[in-house]
């Protein structure tokens, strides 16, 4: 919520137009509600600044007809990060590798050139195929995890710096295999061989 006061001296002024700006940003991405108003002559004249995006942004307000009065003030606009995690797929065999999804968001838009960074939290052993990973333009980054171990497998995307991060479960089946083998591969009608299953 932005204030302009338009003053003759001391003397609040009404009934004056005010011409409302965003002249440079850092990173923040936002809107003016109004882009004109007029002071009422008492609290002045004021236009409302929607965020999207964390940073820091200059908002000018100009008399109009008078260029030359003018006021300028910087906003900063605290980030507000949040990561959505996904598997694909969501339910693997144990040693079956699932890519895990992380889209990193700065309130409603994608962030990116941000680095996250892969854990297992709980729940089994396994591998990333890489442990941190650097956001696109779309915000997203990915690894790929490989079990070592069934059961449930908590995994967490954490935004590097930053404490904000995601956890995902990912449900590991134990895959159950059964190797012969004989005592001798060459026998005869009548002889006698040990097979052991392992």
């Amino acid at each position: 919520f932005l204030r302009g006061l338009l003053k003759d001296g001391t003397k609040l002024v009404g009934g004056a137009k005010l011409n409302w700006s965003i002249t440079s940003s850092d990173g923040a991405v936002g809107g003016l509600t109004d882009t004109a108003t007029f002071t009422d002559g008492s609290c002045g004249s004021s236009s409302t600044f929607t965020a999207k995006r964390g940073g820091t942004m200059s908002v000018r307000a100009t008399l109009e007809g008078s260029p030359s009065v003018t006021s300028e003030c910087v906003v900063t606009i605290n980030p507000t990060y949040s990561i959505v995690l996904t598997t694909n797929p969501a339910v693997v065999d144990n040693d079956e590798p699932s890519q895990v999804w992380a889209i990193v968001m700065d309130g409603d838009l994608p962030l990116s050139g941000r680095t996250v960074n892969w854990s297992i939290v709980s729940g089994g052993t396994g591998s990333f195929s890489v442990t941190s990973g650097v956001t696109a333009v779309d915000g997203k980054t990915s690894t790929s995890f490989t079990p070592s171990s069934s059961g449930t497998i908590r995994l967490r995307a954490e935004l590097d710096g930053t404490g904000v991060g995601q956890e995902v479960n990912l449900l590991v089946s134990s895959v159950y295999r059964i190797t012969l083998s004989a005592s001798s591969g060459n026998i005869r009608n009548g002889d006698e061989i040990t097979l052991t299953a392992l």
